[in-house]
C-alpha cells in the first residue's frame, strides 16, 4: 500500500495569508458577529453546565459554544473550518498577544 501524496492548497494571488496565528486570530476578532455574543445562560458544549460559554461559532448545521479553555484548545482547528459567523471573548485569548504591532 502506497502512502498518499497530499498536494498543497493553491492560494489565489490576491489573497494575502496571515503572517502568524496571532494575526489570523486578530483578523477573526475584527470580523466577529456581535449578534452571537453568549449570555449568562449559555454553556460550553463540551463542559456542559459547569462552564459559561466564551465563544460561539455558527455553522450551517447549528452553533458550537465553548468555554475559554476549550476555545483556546480548539481554536486553530475552528478557525480553519467553514464557520458562517463567530464571536470570541478576547479575554478568553489571554495567551496570545493581540495588540496591534507598532508601525515601523
Amino acid at each position: 500500500m502506497s502512502t498518499p501524496v497530499i498536494e498543497p492548497i493553491a492560494v489565489p494571488a490576491d489573497v494575502q495569508a496571515p503572517a502568524s496565528f496571532t494575526e489570523l486570530v486578530r483578523t477573526a476578532l475584527t470580523g466577529q458577529s456581535e449578534d452571537l455574543r453568549p449570555d449568562l445562560n449559555d454553556r460550553c458544549d463540551q463542559c456542559g453546565p459547569a462552564s459559561a460559554a466564551a465563544a460561539v461559532f455558527g455553522y450551517a448545521s447549528g452553533e458550537l459554544m465553548l468555554c475559554a479553555h476549550h476555545t483556546r484548545q480548539h481554536l486553530p482547528a475552528i478557525l480553519a473550518s467553514r464557520m458562517l459567523s463567530w464571536w470570541i471573548d478576547p479575554e478568553a485569548l489571554w495567551h496570545l498577544d493581540l495588540e496591534e504591532p507598532a508601525a515601523t
